[in-house]
């Protein structure tokens, strides 16, 4: 019912959750809903009713530019190794437009050549598992080379900062 509705739409923003999650939570539950209507499970149909309908809002999609990309690249972050790495493992998710889910941990055995190209191959880990093959771009391959080991597309520092913010967020 509506009391419902709005007591989760507020439980939801006390968890911090921002208004198009909320609304995607509220989607996903009027799905499960109309199945079960469908299915002769659910009889109560007030969360059919105006009011109950998922919440959204109009985001902005903000972008660097190639030159605030060749800039960052360009920028001597070595005497700070954090912002190095931070800065490497934004511009690996850029260059092969990957999550660092997919591309962290990668082995020798994934960097494949196809007609002279080398590609990178990923079977990527959220929602479809999806096997994609990304060309390795040059400034990719300068960070695999920083990184000791082309073996890994990250370096090691990367992969321990990224373990231990993912055990962090666990």
């Amino acid at each position: 019912n509506l009391d419902f509705y709005y007591a989760f739409v507020q439980y939801l923003e006390k968890k911090g959750f921002a208004l198009n999650t909320i609304g995607k939570h509220i989607k996903s539950l009027i799905t499960i809903l109309n199945k079960a209507t469908e299915e002769g499970h659910n009889t109560y149909l007030m969360y059919k009713s105006r009011e109950f309908k998922p919440v959204r809002e109009e985001t902005t999609a903000i972008y660097l530019n190639t030159t605030e990309i060749d800039a960052l690249h360009s920028l001597d972050l070595t005497d700070n190794k954090d912002w190095e790495i931070a800065r490497d493992i934004f511009l690996v998710g850029y260059y092969t437009g990957q999550r660092v889910s997919d591309y962290n941990g990668l082995k020798t055995n994934q960097i494949l050549n196809f007609d002279g190209v080398d590609v990178i191959k990923i079977q990527q880990k959220k929602v479809t598992g999806t096997t994609v093959y990304i060309p390795i771009h040059n400034r990719v391959r300068e960070i695999m080379k920083r990184g000791g080991d082309i073996s890994d597309l990250v370096p090691e520092q990367v992969k321990f900062i990224i373990e231990r913010d993912e055990r962090l967020c666990h």
